[in-house]
């Protein structure tokens, strides 16, 4: 079976993520290693404060691009994400502070626009969202995509999902 038989035959919601094929299970508890079809945004920000302590992140897999990016911040991007999961976003969203020390602002979610025929969603109920594009990268290695930004541990005057926080900037 091709991806594209995949894509439209499996349930809930199957996606492509930084080239490997995931499916959402249906469980809450993503136990499996697979996202809930449950899953809020709570869940998603319980589950990365463990990524306030940016060494975690690195542990974990995650490397600082060593670039903010205006309205985005410091990106650390994980490679190879298996699947589309709300507790394994792409890129978790830092901003430098004046201690040179690193706060966990967002994360971003996304899959490569030539994998898929449409936009995937995460996240269930009230904080189901589609993602948006397909957009360009925001960094030299990632490809045109469709991503998912979610800003939990920052305000954002544009809005929870909104693709940028007015609020990071990059000034030295």
């Amino acid at each position: 079976m091709n991806r594209r038989d995949l894509l439209s035959t499996s349930a809930p919601l199957l996606v492509l993520g930084a080239g490997c094929l995931g499916q959402l299970d249906g469980t809450a508890d993503g136990g499996s290693g697979q996202s809930g079809s449950g899953a809020g945004v709570n869940d998603a920000k319980l589950k990365l404060e463990e990524y306030k302590d940016h060494e975690k992140a690195i542990n974990d897999g995650y490397q600082n691009i060593g670039t903010c990016i205006e309205g985005l911040g410091i990106l650390f991007v994980k490679e190879n994400v298996p699947q589309v999961s709300y507790d394994m976003p792409n890129v978790l969203l830092y901003e430098r502070t004046d201690t040179d020390q690193y706060e966990l602002r967002g994360a971003e979610w996304f899959v490569p626009a030539s994998d898929v025929e449409k936009p995937p969603a995460l996240f269930a109920g009230d904080d189901r969202r589609t993602f948006r594009g397909p957009m360009e990268g925001h960094y030299s290695d990632q490809p045109r995509h469709y991503g998912l930004h979610v800003w939990l541990f920052s305000e954002n005057p544009n809005g929870q999902f909104a693709d940028s926080n007015p609020n990071l900037t990059c000034s030295d």
